[in-house]
């Protein structure tokens, strides 16, 4: 499995964030171990940053609107904060578990799209700073947990997320040349394909940018390569 995987529950999903804000992830550090306890250090900020005061006050035609505005900006961002900082305390978890595999399956619920992008950010965070043995510690957690929540998904998704964390179009042949696989891409009425539409639509919104093109050829390169092996298991019918 890649180490960035599309990670896909039922909805279409990116790596992408889809709020349009700035994602700012902990540091992979801020994972403190003391007394076999994972802790996350900016935790503690996060909260002394938020009670300080609250700024000036709008008045006049600027508190209507502006101060409604400026509110839901301020909870999206903390909301996306907590998010964040529970995906760590999971990672956490995993890390410091006997047996990471019992350990995600028992939280399957807590493996969300917030979970593996911030697994995938610490993961790059430590290969930018050439700390091999904490790259290796965090894909293990990542296969842990996405091997949990794959079990948890309908066959179709299963393919799906196969076929995007391929390593390449020989990887991807090999996948789909598996039978149960062409009963896959045909079942509930090719809902396989509808999926991956919606996900392309997902992608195609989000801002322009390198990730987003490398985020769209992938799913482009599944879909002509699905579609093929469709056709020759309909074809075998």
């Amino acid at each position: 499995m890649s180490s960035a995987p599309l990670f896909c529950a039922a909805q279409p999903c990116s790596s992408l964030s889809s709020t349009g804000l700035s994602r700012h992830p902990l540091h992979y550090r801020s994972l403190l171990h003391a007394g076999g306890t994972w802790v996350c250090s900016a935790s503690r900020k996060g909260r002394k940053a938020g009670s300080s005061g609250g700024g000036r006050k709008g008045n006049g035609d600027n508190g209507g609107s502006s101060g409604s505005d400026a509110h839901r900006l301020q909870d999206t961002i903390r909301d996306s904060r907590e998010q964040q900082l529970s995906a760590s305390k999971m990672l956490a978890k995993l890390l410091e578990a006997a047996d990471p595999a019992a350990v995600a399956a028992e939280h399957v619920a807590s493996l969300n799209e917030e979970f593996f992008w911030t697994v995938d950010t610490y993961i790059k965070m430590a290969k930018k700073e050439g700390e091999a043995e904490v790259v290796a510690r965090l894909e293990a957690a990542m296969r842990a947990a996405f091997e949990a929540k794959q079990a948890t998904l309908r066959p179709e998704i299963r393919l799906l997320n196969r076929l995007l964390s391929a390593e390449g179009p020989e990887q991807r042949a090999q996948i789909l040349a598996a039978p149960e696989a062409g009963q896959q891409l045909l079942m509930s009425d090719r809902y396989f394909f509808s999926l991956l539409g919606r996900m392309l639509g997902d992608v195609a919104r989000q801002p322009e940018g390198e990730q987003r093109a490398q985020l769209l050829a992938r799913l482009e390169a599944v879909k002509a390569d699905a579609a093929a092996a469709a056709e020759k298991a309909e074809a075998a019918a």
